[in-house]
């Protein structure tokens, strides 16, 4: 044993040794690294997440903030809601029984794992599109108070001024 090892080394300078010892403690300490990276990813997912609410919040919040435009309440009314596209493992068999073609789906959703969890692999991420939206304002009244709403609502949710409905508070 201790003649191969001989040989081993033998071939190799001692600056050679030194860097397959360095690189062997980078491969250990490696999965740590990694580990702090995927940590955040998780936290930017977190960020990336669709939140109808925080969404009507925000825009009520600088809406508000709009020169006589004065305590401002916002409805968002959405087309369809947010989906997550799963991939899928899809295995198709057909064979013929009694004259009849039969076909036959199985299908099963693909799966990614973090650590020990396992997760639904998201191909894709669907973010509701925005039907119309309703802003409530006090100084509706005002052409140019309600102008300036409007675009603002029109140019944030990216959305046909024929959209955005901007009426006085009672």
């Amino acid at each position: 044993m201790n003649e191969i090892i001989k040989r081993i080394i033998g071939n190799y300078s001692r600056k050679t040794l030194v860097i397959i010892l360095i690189v062997g403690i980078i491969l250990m300490i490696g999965p740590g690294i990694l580990k702090i990276n995927n940590n955040t990813a998780k936290n930017e997912e977190k960020l990336n997440t669709f939140d109808e609410n925080k969404i009507k919040k925000e825009l009520e919040d600088i809406l508000s903030k709009i020169n006589g435009a004065g305590k401002v309440e916002v409805m968002i009314v959405f087309e369809n809601k947010f989906e997550k596209i799963v991939a899928k493992d899809i295995k198709s068999s057909s064979n013929e029984q009694n004259d009849k073609n039969v076909r036959d789906i199985d299908s099963m959703t693909v799966m990614s794992k973090e650590g020990n969890v396992q997760t639904p692999f998201v191909v894709k991420e669907m973010i509701p599109t925005v039907r119309g939206v309703i802003v409530v304002a006090d100084g509706a009244k005002n052409s140019t108070v309600k102008g300036n709403i409007k675009n603002a609502v029109k140019t944030v949710l990216n959305v046909g001024i024929h959209k955005v409905e901007v009426l006085p508070r009672k």
